[in-house]
């Protein structure tokens, strides 16, 4: 089952499989696209116990991301429905977003969720901005922007969202950095 960065199932990426491998074992093959899973475990039938074993085998078949890009309405370029776990870049020739560069991530909220958003970076001093999209793919309200978390360069935001589209936009607190990033999406539970 594939999740969405806030940890909710995408229902056109669940595969479930009882008996293609050998003899009673589960097997799939399938392409999948760039993104987190969770994998279940479980028998044909109820109360069954006993011990098993998984193995993974994988193939890439491309080093670009197979994220979904779109050109939004504002003709910026939006890779959409992003892992919890991104690792991305800023560099030369990305958007400038007040003279720092500036890549933007969509994810959707299914039903209220409060939410952390961490971004970190040894390379450039971090800055998160949270907006939520209206109808029609264009900018709604600045939600949150966050420099500094308080002990270092890095950023995070905290966030109760309610159901909707919204963008992340990872950039930097000086014009022109560059370097290496990631950021990590986690649900706050009480």
């Amino acid at each position: 089952m594939r999740i969405s960065s806030t940890q909710e199932l995408i229902p056109d990426y669940t595969f479930v499989d009882d008996d293609s491998g050998s003899g009673l074992n589960a097997r799939i093959n399938t392409d999948i696209q760039a993104g987190t899973y969770w994998i279940g475990v479980s028998s044909a039938f109820a109360g069954e116990q006993g011990d098993w074993s998984l193995s993974i085998n994988s193939v890439t078949l491309s080093t670009d991301s197979s994220f979904e890009t779109i050109d939004s309405p504002l003709g910026i370029p939006v890779q959409v429905n992003p892992n919890p776990n991104i690792f991305g870049e800023l560099e030369e020739g990305d958007l400038l977003f007040e003279g720092a560069f500036l890549d933007i991530y969509q994810f959707e909220v299914g039903i209220t969720t409060s939410l952390q958003f961490d971004l970190a970076s040894l390379q450039f001093d971090t800055m998160l901005i949270l907006v939520d999209i209206v109808e029609g793919g264009n900018l709604g309200n600045l939600v949150l922007i966050d420099d500094d978390s308080g002990q270092s360069t890095n950023s995070r935001i905290q966030q109760t969202l309610e159901p909707g589209t919204y963008w992340m936009g990872i950039t930097s607190f000086f014009e022109g950095e560059t370097g290496a990033y990631e950021i990590d999406v986690s649900v706050i539970t009480d």
